[in-house]
């Protein structure tokens, strides 16, 4: 087993693991030293566990950079520990939309993600124009629309309020990202720059 913070989230996420008791629920696990978990992203609350040993009630972990974990192999879980978290398995895989499951994939955007949120991300954005005033924002990925990805402003800087919507750009430096009207004004001055030429 090693510290969750040494695997990518993809290599976890959606996987039965086994993990290192934690201290705050040993108790309700009998003080087994060694428990299993299903990891799955809650939107809310980013990655989480449910545990999946006999218990007095439900207990659900929220990521923790202290835990230690193993992803385990499928033929170790048995149908019993796939019957208990049979409705947290149907949730997860019927509320992920194709878009997040590509995001989630898309490596360009890992420097970017957080660690327990890795739908989310953070990046320079545009946040006082016409002033080329660059500030980090946290934003999540919703779409492409015309190969460029489209995302929601998740806190408010500057002039960029939450719910927002952005677009993501890439650069020479990396990832950098605007107001979405804002982007669709600059390529229309220049269409028309181009037509005019």
């Amino acid at each position: 087993m090693k510290p969750i913070s040494e695997y990518n989230f993809r290599e976890i996420v959606g996987q039965y693991i086994k993990m290192e008791t934690p201290d705050s629920v040993k108790e309700l696990v009998k003080n087994k030293e060694v428990i299993h978990a299903f990891c799955y992203i809650d939107q809310q609350a980013g990655i989480s566990f449910q545990v999946i040993e006999d218990t007095p009630s439900l207990i659900i972990l929220r990521y923790d950079e202290g835990y230690v974990i193993e992803p385990m192999d499928a033929l170790d879980v048995t149908i019993d520990e796939r019957a208990k978290t049979k409705n947290i398995t149907d949730d997860y895989i019927k509320n992920i939309t194709k878009e997040q499951l590509g995001f989630r994939f898309m490596d360009l955007l890992d420097p970017y993600r957080d660690n327990q949120f890795p739908d989310d991300v953070l990046i320079e954005t545009y946040t006082d124009p016409p002033q080329e005033i660059l500030l980090p924002v946290w934003m999540r990925p919703l779409k492409i629309e015309d190969s460029i990805i489209i995302a929601k402003a998740l806190e408010t800087v500057g002039d960029i309020y939450e719910g927002d919507i952005l677009c993501i750009l890439p650069t020479d430096e990396g990832l950098t990202a605007m107001d979405y009207e804002l982007y669709k004004i600059i390529l229309e001055e220049g269409d028309k720059s181009n037509e005019e030429v």
